[in-house]
């Protein structure tokens, strides 16, 4: 059966709920948690008798590699369609559509099936984010406001519930979602790292979030900041997950 490609930066509810639908079955089938791509700044989507079987989602990073511009890829096909060309006909449609100018950054699950895919390309790991959670157990009693760490609430532009938290030499930005908390944005001043400004901050931020009902805190770090990594797992986080980044170059 013939597969027909659309190529839109305005998608319809219905071709994004078709986007979801298929995310949430390739997760399923894979063990893997994909978000899907809401909010891309372009999609190519493959048919097949009006049923979605593939999709493409581009990102301008606003970046350049090596002169050209990055594009960052969310990809998706349905388990049931693989080893069909179904992700080569989305990737030469974009190649044709871009001119084949970006250099692409793809944001995977180190799967095999995906990783076989990417070495075939010719892709190269870049790097990976870590996703990594700690639970609040040992910070179940609440203690109010932290002793040397002042937390002040700001507005945001989609109204979430987010605080910036800072002492005299460090700082970070926390935002809750239920009873979860995420931190990001970790920052010491330059002169006071190696002093363990950062750790006190977070220990003190730890013992004020249960008293906004958070049972679980979450943060993502590059696996190139190994610095930020050690302490991380020395306040007791642990990698709940990790998205890995290949790049591709010649290929468009």
């Amino acid at each position: 059966m013939k597969t027909q490609t659309v190529i839109t930066d305005d998608p319809k509810e219905q071709e994004l709920e078709a986007v979801r639908e298929l995310c949430r079955n390739a997760n399923e089938y894979d063990g893997t948690r994909y978000g899907a791509p809401d909010d891309a700044d372009l999609y190519l989507l493959l048919y097949r008798e009006k049923v979605l079987i593939a999709y493409l989602a581009a990102y301008g990073m606003g970046e350049t590699h090596h002169g050209r511009p990055l594009t960052e890829i969310a990809a998706c096909t349905r388990p049931e369609e693989r080893k069909k060309g179904c992700f080569s006909i989305l990737l030469d449609a974009f190649s044709k559509e871009t001119e084949g100018n970006a250099v692409l950054r793809f944001a995977v699950n180190e799967i095999p099936v995906t990783l076989a895919v990417l070495s075939g390309l010719g892709a190269v790991r870049d790097h990976s984010e870590l996703m990594m959670c700690l639970p609040l157990a040992e910070y179940a009693e609440p203690k109010g406001q932290p002793g040397n760490c002042k937390v002040e609430k700001t507005e945001t532009e989609d109204g979430a519930e987010e605080y910036y938290c800072h002492s005299v030499y460090s700082e970070c930005r926390v935002r809750l979602y239920g009873d979860r908390a995420y931190i990001y944005g970790v920052l010491t001043c330059a002169g006071q790292r190696r002093k363990h400004r950062a750790e006190t901050l977070l220990r003190e931020l730890f013992g004020w979030l249960p008293k906004k009902k958070c049972t679980e805190v979450f943060l993502e770090v590059s696996d190139r900041n190994e610095a930020a990594m050690g302490l991380y797992r020395k306040l007791g986080f642990e990698v709940s997950e990790r998205i890995s980044y290949y790049l591709l170059e010649g290929r468009i």
